[in-house]
C-alpha cells in the first residue's frame, strides 16, 4: 500500500529531512519513523531550530520542526524560512491550535501536522511537500478558517456539558482516539465512548469531524489539557 504523497516521487528520488525538536526522544522516534521508508532519510537533528539555521543544511529538502515563537507572531520562524530556503519548512506542534497554525503559515511553513496526528499522515506530508511544496492538512485547514471568519465562539454558547464531557470533547478535537483518552483520563474505553455518544446527542451531530468543528469554533481545541 502506498503511503500518501507517495506518488508524485520518482523511485530513485530521496528526500532529505532535518529533524529539528528540544526533546532527544522524538527526535529519535521522528528518525526511525522516518528512516523506515526507502525515499527518506534524515540530514541531521537539532534541538533548536536556531542551531539549524547557523549550521549549513545544504542538501537537504524539508526541515520538520516546531514554531519557537509561536504566541509572538513567530518572526523567528519566518527568518528561518528564508535562511534555509531552498529546504521548506513544515511544522509539526503539540496540537491544532488555532494561534500556532495561524502563525507558522503566515510565517511561510509549508504545511502544519500535530503530534496527535498517525505515522502515515506524517510520511504522507513530507512527501507532498517535497513533490508539490505544499501539504493541506484537513484539520488545519478547518482551524485556520475558523480563525479567519471570526468564528471562534465562547465555550459557554456551547450547549450545558459537564466538566467532564467538556474535557473529553477538548481531547478529542485535539486529534486523540477513543482508546488515547481512556488512557489519559484513566477510564475505560466504554467510557469514553458512552461520552462520546452523549457529547453527539448534546451538540446535535452525528460524526466526530462535525463534533470537532464545534470544538475548534467554541475555542476548545488546542486547549491545555486540564
Amino acid at each position: 500500500m502506498e503511503t500518501p504523497g507517495h506518488r508524485g516521487l520518482t523511485a530513485s528520488r530521496v528526500v532529505s529531512v532535518v529533524v529539528v525538536d528540544e526533546h532527544l526522544l522524538v527526535r529519535q522516534g521522528l528518525r526511525a519513523l522516518l528512516e523506515r521508508e526507502p525515499d527518506l532519510r534524515v540530514h541531521s537533528e537539532f534541538e533548536k531550530l536556531a542551531d539549524a539555521v547557523k549550521t549549513s543544511v545544504r542538501g537537504a529538502d524539508i526541515v520538520l520542526t516546531s514554531n519557537p515563537d509561536a504566541r509572538e507572531g513567530g518572526e523567528a520562524l519566518r527568518q528561518a524560512v528564508d535562511a534555509l530556503a531552498p529546504a521548506k519548512v513544515l511544522v509539526l506542534e503539540a496540537s491544532y491550535d488555532a494561534a500556532a497554525v495561524h502563525s507558522a503559515l503566515r510565517a511561510g511553513a509549508r504545511g502544519f501536522l500535530a503530534k496527535t496526528d498517525p505515522a502515515p499522515e506524517l510520511i504522507g506530508a513530507v512527501r507532498s511537500v517535497a513533490s508539490t511544496g505544499t501539504y493541506v492538512n484537513p484539520r488545519a485547514a478547518v482551524v485556520l478558517m475558523a480563525k479567519l471568519q471570526g468564528g471562534v465562539r465562547p465555550a459557554d454558547a456551547l450547549p450545558a456539558l459537564s466538566p467532564r464531557e467538556t474535557q473529553v470533547l477538548r481531547l478529542l478535537a485535539d486529534g486523540m482516539t477513543a482508546k488515547q483518552v481512556a488512557a489519559a483520563l484513566d477510564v475505560g474505553n466504554e467510557t469514553v465512548r458512552g461520552y462520546r455518544r452523549s457529547l453527539m446527542r448534546k451538540l446535535g451531530v452525528n460524526n466526530l469531524a462535525a463534533m470537532t468543528r464545534m470544538a475548534i469554533r467554541a475555542g476548545l481545541a488546542g486547549k491545555l489539557r486540564q
